[in-house]
């Protein structure tokens, strides 16, 4: 029983209010912790944190951020109760609210009380604090299958998130409290992922400069003096953060696409390209400060039994720093010279190994398929290359790292061959990905990949 049980047991046997007290000077965000039907009423019992200066009889707006459809419903105070006594005005405390005729209203933890005129901004800290003070402080994440039922993933993503800042500033836990941390961690990731995969849409936050979906990663300083970048995820976000997101001053390089589940499970395709094409590490919800591995989301393809003419070709360690490096801004400021430095440091480590495909077109007879989109010479066929002319006059080949990109530039009158860099690099330099979004590919000379073959055998 909590600490306000016996105010509800008050309440409960209130006769409607009819104070008729003005509501002037009135501001105030309030974020509802616990909620309870008055008896005999359509009214509603709210708990929760005053931020302001609530008032009788005030007229207020409640608002469910966190849920995906946006909902305002109007209303009023009838009733202020703090520590079993009644006021008229109260301010910054934790008090208990009768709202009148919402009783049948969808009301929840986490749906926010204001006055007009009340920021956004401040909406939203109301929120995190309702769901951290509810779901973290009371109950340390320790819940029901009826607390996570009711919870969107909204909820659920602000709330590990708060949970973890709150272990992260209690001294270092012993092993049985660990083993217990984790095991909270684990049953709300898998509740989270399964959410975000049962969503029938969701927003990810792409890069302008490379069409793809913005890689966010840090670059951080080791102990020794060197660097190290954490690895690299995409941003989801829901539509409930989506109303958070717009008050906020944009990055002009990021838009905004819905991705839809629809009948081809178009979320879930769209997480397994972002993990195994493009190199993305996880998946962080709503800017919080942790991320989803890729693995709870999307498994990781298995071609351990299957002929390697049959695996598709795809370079998913390779194309993530090609679009880290493409989606850099594009002033040199030193720290950023640095951080591209490295990005293209680790690029060269994996050139040497790296197979690609080279868009190819035979001029007469026909290519024995291997179903893989792939397919074998037949003797005497006639074929050309995606060649050109590159810089300073010379030979270049495109090459790409999966047929996604490909089919980004060549019809499907265009088959390819699998090459690695090593045996064209001699004859040709190399234009990997030229797609429309030039910046997310790169041009490779025999110096750099020789560079690239030396840092490899270090």
């Amino acid at each position: 029983m909590n600490i306000f049980s016996k105010i509800i047991k008050k309440l409960n046997n209130l006769d409607k209010q009819t104070s008729t007290t003005g509501s002037s000077d009135c501001r105030f965000v309030f974020g509802v912790e616990d909620y309870y039907k008055v008896k005999d009423t359509n009214n509603m019992l709210v708990i929760g944190q005053v931020r302001g200066t609530v008032k009788l009889n005030a007229p207020v707006v409640i608002n469910n951020f966190g849920v995906d459809e946006e909902y305002k419903i109007n209303t009023k105070i009838l009733h202020i109760e703090f520590m079993e006594g009644s006021y008229e005005e109260i301010t910054d405390k934790q008090v208990a609210l009768i709202l009148e005729g919402v009783g049948d209203k969808p009301l929840r933890v986490g749906s926010i009380i204001y006055t007009e005129g009340i920021e956004f901004t401040e909406i939203y800290n109301a929120y995190i604090s309702a769901i951290g003070d509810t779901y973290v402080l009371l109950k340390d994440m320790v819940l029901s299958q009826e607390d996570f039922d009711k919870m969107t993933i909204t909820d659920l993503a602000r709330m590990i998130d708060l949970f973890l800042f709150k272990v992260n500033k209690l001294a270092a836990p012993d092993e049985p409290k660990r083993e217990k941390y984790k095991e909270l961690l684990d049953k709300a990731y898998r509740v989270l992922s399964d959410r975000i995969l049962a969503s029938e849409k969701i927003y990810a936050i792409f890069n302008k400069n490379t069409g793809e979906p913005h890689l966010f990663s840090e670059t951080v300083a080791r102990d020794d003096g060197s660097y190290e970048c954490t690895p690299p995820d995409i941003m989801l976000l829901t539509e409930a953060h989506v109303r958070f997101y717009n008050t906020m001053a944009q990055n002009p390089d990021f838009e905004l696409k819905e991705i839809l589940k629809g009948s081809d499970n178009g979320i879930y395709n769209f997480l397994g390209s972002s993990f195994y094409l493009d190199g993305a590490c996880g998946v962080r919800i709503n800017n919080c400060n942790f991320a989803i591995d890729a693995s709870m989301l999307v498994k990781k393809p298995n071609y351990e039994n299957i002929p390697p003419s049959d695996i598709p070709i795809t370079n998913p360690d390779l194309v993530r720093w090609l679009l880290l490096i493409g989606q850099m801004p594009k002033d040199e400021k030193e720290d950023l010279s640095l951080i591209k430095g490295l990005y293209y440091n680790f690029l060269q480590m994996q050139l040497p190994d790296a197979k690609f495909l080279v868009p190819m077109k035979t001029t007469d007879g026909e290519l024995k398929e291997n179903g893989d989109c792939t397919a074998t010479l037949k003797k005497n066929i006639s074929f050309v290359l995606a060649t050109g002319k590159g810089k300073n006059d010379k030979d270049m080949v495109q090459m790409f790292t999966d047929w996604k990109r490909l089919h980004m530039v060549f019809d499907e009158t265009w088959n390819a061959m699998v090459q690695p860099i090593e045996g064209m690099i001699d004859m040709f330099d190399v234009e990997i990905n030229p797609t429309q979004y030039l910046t997310a590919g790169c041009y490779i000379d025999k110096s750099f990949f020789e560079a690239a073959k030396e840092k490899l055998n270090k």
